[in-house]
């Protein structure tokens, strides 16, 4: 990022991103007066980095675009009146363009860890219920589909996650009415 102003005279570049709840931010900024610049686009509504995320077209601010999706924008600022030459717009862009693969693809690897985590976590849930209906068929002297069912009862009863019911059943903190059968401990 702090590599842009050198390859360019661009005075601060920016890279705006647009976040997973659609909430537009700014990223980073190379000095306080490119970030002041921003903060004033996002009081006021409107600037070339907002007008670039929506359009998708370069407006003294360059979108970070993969494909048909606006992920962001890249803002060239110059402390120069003299507009911005063609050859630092070229460069922005290939900043541009780098940003928006690496945002996205950021983006895909988070998804995708959520998506693998979620099975995991069912797993685990599934090995505690299990590891608890031995504990309840145990300590009851019922069969296993007998002490899922009371597991069920006893959670429902209390308007408790199963899970929650089944680790306090393994770690021996839950109320022992839960052994008895549906109907016949308080509560049920």
């Amino acid at each position: 990022m702090r590599g842009v102003p050198d390859l360019t005279r661009a005075a601060g570049p920016r890279w705006r991103c647009g976040r997973p709840e659609g909430v537009l931010g700014t990223l980073c900024a190379t000095d306080p007066v490119s970030r002041r610049i921003d903060e004033l686009q996002f009081t006021l509504g409107e600037g070339p980095s907002l007008d670039a995320f929506v359009s998708g077209r370069p407006v003294l601010a360059i979108p970070l675009r993969l494909r048909d999706s606006t992920v962001g924008a890249l803002n060239l600022f110059s402390d120069r009146t003299a507009p911005i030459p063609e050859s630092d717009v070229l460069v922005g862009r290939a900043f541009a363009d780098l940003a928006a693969i690496s945002i996205v693809q950021r983006k895909l690897m988070t998804e995708a860890q959520g998506l693998n985590e979620q099975p995991s976590a069912a797993l685990h849930s599934r090995i505690v219920i299990e590891q608890a209906k031995g504990v309840v068929s145990e300590r009851a002297g019922v069969t296993l589909p007998e002490a899922f069912a009371r597991l069920r009862s006893y959670a429902r009863a209390r308007n408790l996650r199963l899970t929650d019911v089944a680790h306090a059943a393994v770690d021996g903190t839950l109320d022992p009415g839960a052994w008895s059968a549906p109907g016949a401990g308080a509560g049920d």
